[in-house]
């Protein structure tokens, strides 16, 4: 029995760390995007590093929903 519960310890753990990072990888691609729309002289390298800033928050916060929705649902079936 103390294994299964050490078990799902290190899992819920896991997933709260894995949540975590990628709420943080959101925060830096928004400061990414952010310190990009700067400009400077250098506008064309700067708007690409926007884009790609944007396209990394739009698939971390994507994958983020389709993590706690997914979470969502085995709270749900476990609860009844």
């Amino acid at each position: 029995m103390s294994i299964i519960c050490g078990a799902l310890r290190w899992l819920f753990d896991a997933e709260n760390r894995i949540l975590s990072d990628i709420k943080n990888a959101i925060i830096t691609a928004e400061s990414e995007i952010k310190a990009e729309s700067d400009g400077g002289s250098d506008w064309i390298n700067a708007h690409h590093k926007n884009i790609k800033a944007r396209d990394k928050k739009f698939e971390l916060t994507q994958f983020l929903s389709r993590v706690v929705a997914s979470n969502d649902l085995v709270k749900e079936v476990c609860t009844g």
